[in-house]
C-alpha cells in the first residue's frame, strides 16, 4: 500500500527536520556575527515546529515517528555552513516533491491532507498551484 511508503518518506522528512534542530543552534554559537547568529536560533526553533508538524501528519497517516536524527559536522565558515544547508534543503524539498506525488497517487484524504500540508510547508507562495487531487482540490 502506498500509505507505508508515504509514512516511509515522511519519517525520512523527520530525520531531515530533527537533524536541523540540533544543527542550528550548535552552529549558531560559532558564527561571530550576532544578525545571523539569532536567525541560526530562530531557524532552529522553527525546524522543532516543522518536525513535529511531520510527526503529527505520520500519526495521522497511522504510522509511529522515528525520532532519530543524522550526526553531520560542524563546519568552520559561513559560507560552508550555508552550502551544507542549502544542500540539505534542496534534498528535502526533492523528497518532499515526491511525497506530494506519491500521495496525489494514493488519493486517500488523510494521504491528500498530508500532501497539502507538505506543499505548504515546502512552497507556501505557490500552494493551490499543484496538480488537481480526485476530488479537485489543488496540490
Amino acid at each position: 500500500m502506498e500509505k507505508t511508503k508515504l509514512i516511509e518518506l515522511l519519517n525520512q522528512a523527520l530525520q531531515g527536520e530533527y537533524t536541523d534542530v540540533f544543527s542550528y543552534p550548535r552552529e549558531a554559537g560559532i558564527i561571530e556575527e550576532k544578525a545571523i547568529s539569532e536567525k541560526f536560533e530562530k531557524f532552529g526553533r522553527m525546524e522543532l515546529r516543522h518536525a513535529d508538524n511531520v510527526a503529527m501528519q505520520i500519526q495521522i497517516l497511522g504510522g509511529k515517528p522515528n525520532w532519530e536524527f543524522a550526526l553531520i559536522d560542524t563546519k568552520e565558515s559561513i559560507e560552508e555552513i550555508l552550502r551544507g544547508h542549502l544542500e540539505r534543503e534542496t534534498k528535502a524539498v526533492q523528497m518532499y516533491d515526491s511525497l506530494i506525488k506519491l500521495a496525489d497517487e494514493e488519493g486517500e484524504d488523510q494521504c491528500v491532507d498530508a500532501a497539502l500540508w507538505v506543499q505548504h510547508q515546502v512552497r507556501p507562495q505557490h500552494a493551490g498551484d499543484g496538480p488537481a487531487c480526485p476530488d479537485g482540490r489543488r496540490l
